[in-house]
């Protein structure tokens, strides 16, 4: 193949890479740097062409973008390329590695996304060092704060850096407001929302906490992420923990004894059912089965509770 054609392939990675960047005006310009063969670079030109088919993809709002396989696009263009850097070595390893930092940066691993960008920006090609900057601190801004150590000496300590993660996180999506990465700051704020309420809920019988602060989170979670591809998720953990609430209810006052009330359990049983009818009737959200499931456990539940009460 001649070499202008060997160029132009380059040149067709090269402005899926730099799409992002905002710097896809080059087009038939190709690099010095041509490989010595073209397979490796149309196979390139593949990879690059399904990744950066949804590099903008909003994945906190929508589900995460799958191939005709069904598998998560960014999981299986890392391996792509991963597989492309063995079987050819020292071939574009600036563009491999652009789109590498990028797939893994979608992942949340900020760490191997920028040790990527770290070697792409090593690049002879100024377009592509700059962009690899650019996308190294972003990503060293997103590490920063999630593998950002948690204490474990104390509860409180535990708790106070859980929520200045959640706090950091607060900062960058304001930071990120009307870049495509605000959506990753808002995907790594919730799953930090989930951890701390998780945390709540598996210490409330233990001072200072309570089930009132469980119960604060959950619905603190529900109304931050009203937005979130997994907000049917929050109405889901918030019926299971008012479930959780009746049947412990039920082991501290019998239901055959003297000491119980029905409207009592009542008070915990009919929010778990409004929270499980909600998500029931989300169609198209995969919670949605599991809800159905649960509210069948649910009534089954009130049912046997209600005849021993009687």
């Amino acid at each position: 193949m001649k070499p202008t054609a060997i160029m132009f392939t380059r040149a067709a990675v090269l402005t899926g890479i730099l799409a992002f960047a905002s710097v896809s005006a080059f087009a038939a310009q190709g690099s010095k740097e041509a490989p010595s063969y073209v397979q490796p670079a149309e196979n390139l030109v593949l990879i690059v062409a399904d990744l950066q088919r949804h590099i903008n993809d909003d994945i906190y709002r929508f589900a995460v973008p799958t191939d005709v396989t069904g598998q998560n696009i960014f999981r299986v263009s890392a391996a792509r390329l991963a597989n492309y850097m063995t079987l050819y070595p020292g071939k574009m390893v600036d563009l491999a590695s652009m789109a590498m930092g990028q797939a893994f940066e979608k992942l949340g691993d900020y760490g191997i996304a920028g040790a990527n960008y770290e070697k792409a920006k090593s690049s002879s090609d100024p377009r592509v060092a700059k962009a690899a900057q650019d996308n190294l601190n972003r990503a060293a801004r997103f590490a920063g704060i999630v593998n950002k150590p948690v204490s474990q000496s104390t509860l409180q300590d535990y708790e106070n850096d859980i929520k200045q993660k959640v706090a950091d996180f607060d900062k960058l999506i304001g930071e990120l407001k009307g870049s495509p990465y605000q959506a990753q700051a808002f995907l790594e704020r919730e799953r930090l929302q989930l951890q701390l309420a998780q945390f709540y809920v598996a210490m409330r019988f233990m001072q200072p906490y309570t089930t009132e602060t469980a119960l604060k989170q959950l619905k603190s979670n529900l109304e931050a992420n009203l937005e979130s591809k997994n907000r049917y998720l929050h109405h889901l953990l918030l019926a299971d923990f008012h479930y959780a609430l009746a049947r412990e209810y039920t082991l501290l006052n019998d239901p055959d004894g003297a000491e119980f009330s029905l409207s009592a359990f009542e008070a915990f049983t009919d929010p778990a059912r409004a929270e499980y009818r909600i998500v029931e009737q989300a169609d198209g959200y995969p919670e949605k089965l599991e809800a159905r499931a649960k509210m069948s456990a649910l009534e089954a539940f009130v049912e046997n509770v209600t005849e021993r009460a009687r």
